[in-house]
C-alpha cells in the first residue's frame, strides 16, 4: 500500500486502511478499508483535514515522485520511485531502492541494503549487522540514525553526499560523508571519513583501532590547483631555457646580427620578447602558488576533528595526509594542521 495526497487521487483507487475521524473519538471509520474512492469521498476528507489517504498498490507499480509507499510489514524487496515509509522491522537481506526520502520506525536485520537516490535515510530503531552481513545504507541527502538498542549499531556500511548525524553508539562499521558527520555516543573499531568535520562523543577502547579521518573537498582542489601550478611552472622553465640559446647568441654575435636574413632577425626579437614574458609568467606563478598554500593552510588549520568527551589510545587520527596515533587519552579535544602536522587543543568550556 501507498500514501497518497487527496490532490493526487483518482477515481478507483481502493483504501487500504479504515480511515478514521479523531475529531469524533476515532472509534468508527468514515471510510473503511476496501472502498474505491470517489470524487465524492475526496471531498468528505478534505472538509475533514485529511490530507492524505493509505491506498492499495498493484503489483508491479513502481510509484511516481511525490508518492509514498507505506506497507504494513515486508515481505519481498521493495523497488519505488517516491518516498518508503515504514513502520515494522526489516527481514534480513531486504534490498530498499527508492528515488526519494525512506524513513524507517524499526529494526534492521543483517544483510540488509537500504538507498535513496535522491532524498534522506532516516532510521529510528536497533541496527544490527554481522560480520559476513552488512547492513549497507546509502543516501543522497542526508542519514540519520537514531539507535534505540542499548547495544551499539554493529557491522553498518554508510555511504552519505549530504551530512550523516547518529544518536548512539557505533561499531565494526565504516562511514562515510561528503558533508559533516557527527555521532553523540562511542565509536569503537571503526573508520569514520567526512570530507568536511568530524564530531564524535567518544572514540576507540584502548584495545582495537579506531580511525577518524577528514579529507576536506575545498583543499582537494586546491591541491589540483597546485599541481596544475607545478606543471605549468616546468613548462615555463624548459621554454625560457630553449629562449636562452637565443639570448646567448645575440649576445655573441654583436653587431654580426646585422648580417642575418630579416627573418632570422625577426624570430631572435620575438624570442627575446618572449623571453621577457615567460620570466613574468614563473614569477606570477610563483605568487599564485603561495596563495593557493595560504589557502590550503586556512583550509587545514580550522577544527576538522572534534572529540566532545573522549579520546582512548590506539585512536588514529587523519587530516588531509597528515596523521596522529593517541597514544594517551584526551578530553574534550579539537584536532587541525599547522606546518603539516597534526595539533590539537581543548574545547572551550
Amino acid at each position: 500500500m501507498r500514501k497518497v495526497s487527496l490532490d493526487k487521487i483518482s477515481n478507483g483507487m481502493v483504501v487500504a486502511a479504515d480511515i478514521f475521524d479523531h475529531e469524533f473519538g476515532g472509534e468508527l471509520p468514515i471510510i473503511a478499508r476496501g472502498v474505491e474512492l470517489s470524487s465524492t469521498f475526496v471531498q468528505r476528507l478534505k472538509e475533514r483535514g485529511i490530507t492524505d489517504v493509505t491506498v492499495v498498490t498493484p503489483d508491479g507499480y513502481l510509484g511516481k515522485p511525490g508518492e509514498t509507499l507505506a506497507p504494513s510489514e515486508i515481505t519481498e524487496d521493495i523497488t519505488f520511485n517516491g518516498a518508503v515509509e515504514l513502520c515494522c522491522d526489516v527481514p534480513p537481506e531486504t534490498k530498499i531502492e527508492a528515488g526519494e526520502t525512506v524513513t524507517i520506525n524499526g529494526n534492521i536485520d543483517p544483510g540488509c541494503n537500504i538507498t535513496s537516490a535522491k532524498g534522506e535515510v532516516v532510521i529510528v530503531g536497533k541496527i544490527q549487522g554481522s560480520s559476513d552481513k552488512h547492513i549497507i545504507l546509502s543516501a543522497a541527502d542526508r542519514v540519520t540514525i537514531k539507535n534505540t538498542s542499548i547495544e551499539p549499531f554493529s557491522s553498518v556500511d554508510i555511504r552519505c553526499i549530504g551530512d550523516v548525524v547518529i544518536d548512539g553508539d557505533v561499531t565494526d562499521s565504516t562511514i562515510a560523508a561528503k558533508g559533516r558527520l557527527r555521532i553523540e555516543g562511542t565509536v569503537t573499531n571503526s573508520k569514520i571519513y567526512s570530507q568536511t568535520r568530524i564530531r564524535v562523543k567518544e572514540c576507540g577502547d584502548g584495545q582495537s583501532p579506531c580511525q577518524l579521518l577528514v579529507k576536506p573537498k575545498e583543499c582537494r582542489a586546491l591541491f589540483q590547483e597546485l599541481l596544475a601550478i607545478d606543471k605549468n611552472h616546468i613548462n615555463l622553465q624548459g621554454e625560457q631555457h630553449r629562449l636562452q640559446n637565443t639570448i646567448d647568441l645575440v649576445k655573441k654575435l654583436g653587431k654580426n646580427i646585422e648580417t642575418l636574413p630579416y627573418e632570422d632577425k625577426v624570430q631572435m626579437a620575438m624570442d627575446i620578447k618572449r623571453f621577457r614574458e615567460v620570466a613574468g609568467e614563473i614569477i606570477s606563478g610563483q605568487s599564485h602558488k603561495e596563495v593557493v598554500r595560504k589557502k590550503i593552510t586556512e583550509a587545514l588549520g580550522s577544527n576538522r576533528i572534534i572529540i566532545t568527551k573522549q579520546g582512548h589510545p590506539k585512536t588514529k587520527i587523519t587530516i588531509e595526509n597528515c596523521n596522529r596515533v593517541l597514544t594517551a587519552p584526551v578530553d574534550k579535544t579539537a584536532f587541525f594542521v599547522q606546518n603539516m602536522k597534526i595539533e590539537s587543543a581543548q574545547l572551550g568550556e
